[in-house]
């Protein structure tokens, strides 16, 4: 894996915990810098908070977690305003994401799908790059300005998605967005309703993501 192009960093050796030194290793990074240019101020965040961990003595996992909480809050921003191709591609990788976890329990699933930090980082390094990637072309897009639909255009939406995935799908989708997930069962739900989004034709698919990803 090429360390440029993910998401982990060097840390600073430990006796000279200063914000400028986690700076600059996030700077070093193609992700960091294509996050950064998308979104203002998202290093110095992620320097702040991974210096406020590492001066209260926080081993180097505690202290990368809160790296990885910023990108979390980023993935989201940028999934909300995406391409639809974007999102789709999104859609195939958080499948295989979700089937990474399966040999380590549900738990573990369900943590990748609520975007904990912690677990996020366990991930395959395959995995992470891609999304890595996959960050830094969608953070490149242009910035989309999203059109509120009106009440006719949103029933009409909602009323293909009953028909294509059945009555209950928006809240399905809903509650997959929002990462609410109990018992062992939901994970292999959430896979099986991601694999099914997957297999629309294009337009459905196409709204399907939207609806999971949109805030």
């Amino acid at each position: 894996m090429e360390p440029r192009w993910t998401l982990e960093v060097e840390l600073p050796v430990q006796n000279t915990p200063i914000p400028i030194d986690m700076v600059d290793a996030l700077q070093a990074r193609q992700t960091w810098h294509a996050l950064e240019q998308r979104f203002p101020g998202s290093i110095s965040l992620a320097a702040q908070r991974m210096h406020a961990a590492r001066a209260r003595k926080a081993s180097d996992a505690v202290v990368l977690t809160e790296r990885q909480r910023v990108v979390e809050t980023l993935l989201q921003r940028l999934l909300s305003d995406a391409s639809p191709a974007a999102r789709e591609k999104h859609v195939a990788l958080l499948v295989e994401q979700l089937r990474a976890t399966r040999t380590a329990g549900a738990g573990a699933c369900r943590d990748v799908l609520r975007g904990d930090a912690a677990a996020r980082r366990t991930l395959p390094g395959n995995l992470v790059l891609r999304e890595a990637e996959w960050m830094v072309a969608t953070a490149a897009e242009p910035v989309r300005r999203t059109r509120e639909h009106g009440s006719t255009a949103l029933e009409l939406e909602l009323e293909v998605i009953r028909r294509t995935l059945g009555d209950d799908a928006p809240a399905r989708l809903a509650a997959l967005r929002k990462g609410v997930r109990a018992g062992a069962g939901d994970c292999a739900s959430a896979i099986l309703l991601l694999d099914t989004v997957k297999r629309l034709p294009p337009s459905q698919r196409g709204l399907a993501a939207r609806m999971l990803f949109h805030s």
